[in-house]
């Protein structure tokens, strides 16, 4: 049975939240599929990365679980 939890609706907007059914891991592995997500994807939690010229940083831990598990699926490169 699917769940859809209304948030921040109003009468002209729906927002619900969706995507629970995937762990982490699956929501990666389809973005990874996502051919612009190869240059616009941004995780970093650090400040002031983006504005350095570098979208993520790869060391905090935002940046390291992701390319952990892009590494486990063998998709690192993208």
């Amino acid at each position: 049975m699917r769940r859809w939890y209304h948030l921040l609706s109003t009468e002209a907007t729906d927002s619900i939240s969706t995507g629970s059914q995937y762990t982490r891991a699956a929501k990666t592995a389809q973005v990874a599929e996502i051919e612009p997500s190869y240059r616009h994807l941004d995780v970093c939690v650090e400040p002031g990365t983006s504005r350095s010229g570098f979208r993520n940083c790869s060391r905090c831990w935002k940046c390291a679980r992701t390319m952990v598990t892009l590494e486990a699926l063998g998709k690192l490169d993208r």
